[in-house]
């Protein structure tokens, strides 16, 4: 991995018609001396997701169903499109944030020690803050700065407000973004599917800031099943297949992983 953090490409997604959150991220990377660029993002909101070419509408509605929200597909095509840029520029890493982040007095540190001396070969370091996330078990692979931890979840927490993604992990991310059922947030816990060697960082490091409105929105949290007819009888029983596989995918990729993260300790 890179020594210096001044050779660390960093990149703001956020649309060019969000000055207040442009003016606000600015000063804070800028009070941390960190050199950036912003990313326009997608704006989804227009989207036409049930024709949408990079959306698989039959996988969502059978195992979900309910469509994604034109706005998480924007979101989802934000981050692909850096992801793109990542392997089109040859960017060893990048450091990748969202316009609406909070970052904690140990993140500076954490970064530098992540980047300089963490021995672990990751592919995808998650900056994560939620409270609900951070009580959850975690298993501590790298010790990184003071009290600050590499770790493992064994599930698949959301999030990605902050994150650093090599271009090997931007290859394995890619593979699965031609045609998606996912929010960008969920693909990135799915280990077991994508073969994404993540880790998270432990305590608190990111967070993100909410006295902004989402531009997602809260009926992302509708979980409601929207499909009619057949495909409604059908439904649970597909969804419960889904379950099953998500659970044992989880618990195999947190098994398959223990010695290797072990040795690190």
């Amino acid at each position: 991995m890179m020594s210096s953090i001044e050779k660390l490409p960093i990149f703001v997604i956020s649309m060019a018609s969000e000055t207040d959150r442009r003016v606000r991220i600015t000063q804070i990377l800028g009070d941390l001396g960190l050199n950036f660029e912003f990313f326009d993002a997608t704006d989804g909101r227009e989207f036409d997701v049930t024709n949408h070419s990079e959306y698989d509408r039959k996988r969502r509605l059978r195992y979900y169903g309910r469509d994604l929200l034109p706005a998480e597909l924007g979101c989802t095509s934000s981050h692909k499109r850096i992801y793109q840029h990542i392997i089109e520029h040859d960017l060893e890493q990048a450091l990748i944030f969202e316009d609406d982040i909070i970052l904690y007095d140990n993140f500076l540190p954490t970064l530098k020690a992540l980047i300089s001396n963490c021995p672990v070969p990751y592919e995808l370091v998650r900056f994560m803050g939620r409270d609900k996330v951070m009580k959850a078990k975690q298993r501590r692979v790298c010790k990184l700065a003071d009290d600050t931890w590499l770790t493992r979840f064994p599930g698949t927490p959301g999030d990605a407000h902050a994150y650093i993604i090599t271009h090997k992990g931007a290859k394995k991310m890619l593979a699965h973004l031609d045609k998606t059922y996912f929010p960008i947030d969920v693909l990135m816990g799915r280990s077991w599917q994508t073969g994404l060697n993540w880790f998270s960082i432990y305590p608190k490091t990111a967070y993100q800031n909410h006295d902004f409105d989402s531009s997602i929105g809260n009926e992302r949290f509708n979980k409601k099943p929207q499909v009619t007819g057949m495909a409604r009888i059908f439904y649970p029983f597909f969804r419960f297949w889904f379950r099953i596989c998500e659970a044992f995918g989880k618990k195999y990729w947190y098994a398959r992983t223990y010695f290797k993260d072990k040795k690190y300790g």
